[in-house]
């Protein structure tokens, strides 16, 4: 019964502790070691068995309508949710005063210029979504260069594949953009192109957040799970042996795994499907305040659920049409 109630609730646990920064100083935390013990490599063998069955799963044919199958067709609906999600993202950070993520505090000579940097974003999205994508990709390196790095690594690759994917995906959504961009929209199928490039970006990210604040700082999320401790499941179940650090080290593992499956275009959809409920779930629990937080994540789970695009499929599924309105003339 343990062991199907673990596996059961691994589809739940994954993300749980994916900003743990957001809830705990970064700075202020005693260190932990990972346990190395039964329990943790049957934590293992159980993520590798559930890399092998999502991929079984799709490659086998069998509910290929379901892990496989492109949601409607060619439209451009969701495309369009997700610019508006993104905006939506900026516009609320810049109207509450966070420039990015909770965590992020710019020094008081930088912070005009983390709000005009959002508001531009966005106004620039009304006009041209991929001049929007070039802005986000801007922001993000200034980040780099105004914030330290072991802070802006938690959203460096989402943030990058979100601008990125903008650019490429203007000219399907833009007059503006297709005056300048329609040659390459022609030769190149650039929403395809967008959509492998947010696949890429967010599994990279779940990596480095499964590495960054679980596996290499196992007591930062510690930290976070004595001061919320009904997020560890198991435990709550009654199984005394799971202790906080074995879900410490369950989460990394988890977002290895799919951040790996991701990048490599393993059951796609399978992964996305999870990420989706998990983070329901947890938003649910944390409460309202965290949907904007997530809501990049949310939106680039959107896009990959909806194209589902695999890789490892024989065929590509992505659909390639031709933009949304009239080239302009010279």
């Amino acid at each position: 019964m343990r062991i199907l109630s673990l596996i059961t609730l691994s589809l739940f646990s994954v993300p749980c502790l994916a900003h743990v920064r957001w809830f705990v100083d970064g700075q202020n935390y005693r260190e932990a070691s990972l346990p190395l013990d039964t329990l943790a490599i049957t934590l293992f063998f159980v993520c590798v068995a559930f890399a092998a069955l999502a991929y079984w799963i799709t490659q086998s044919g069998w509910l290929k309508l379901a892990t496989s199958t492109p949601l409607f067709g060619q439209s451009l609906a969701f495309w369009r949710l997700y610019c508006v999600a993104i905006a939506a993202f900026f516009v609320v950070n810049s109207l509450t005063g966070i420039f990015i993520a909770p965590n992020l505090q710019l020094d008081t000579q930088y912070q005009m210029l983390g709000v005009v940097l959002q508001i531009a974003i966005v106004l620039a999205m009304v006009v041209s979504v991929s001049l929007s994508g070039v802005l986000v990709i801007v922001l993000t390196l200034i980040t780099l260069v105004i914030l330290p790095i072991a802070l802006t690594i938690d959203y460096l690759f989402e943030l990058l594949g979100i601008g990125i994917a903008l650019v490429l995906i203007g000219p399907t959504l833009s007059f503006a953009d297709q005056q300048y961009l329609y040659p390459f929209s022609l030769k190149l199928n650039l929403r395809q192109i967008a959509t492998n490039t947010l696949r890429i970006m967010l599994g990279l990210q779940l990596l480095v957040l499964g590495i960054h604040n679980k596996l290499l700082s196992p007591g930062l999320s510690l930290a976070f799970l004595e001061q919320y401790p009904h997020y560890n499941v198991f435990s709550l179940l009654g199984w005394a042996q799971f202790s906080h650090l074995h879900f410490v080290w369950f989460a990394g593992l988890c977002e290895l795994l799919l951040g790996g499956m991701l990048m490599l275009g393993i059951a796609n959809r399978i992964v996305v499907t999870f990420l989706i409920v998990v983070f329901t779930i947890t938003t649910t629990v944390s409460g309202a305040h965290e949907v904007i937080g997530h809501l990049p994540i949310f939106a680039i789970a959107l896009i990959l659920f909806c194209e589902c695009n695999n890789p490892l499929d024989s065929k590509p599924k992505v659909a390639n049409p031709a933009p949304s309105t009239r080239r302009a003339r010279n």
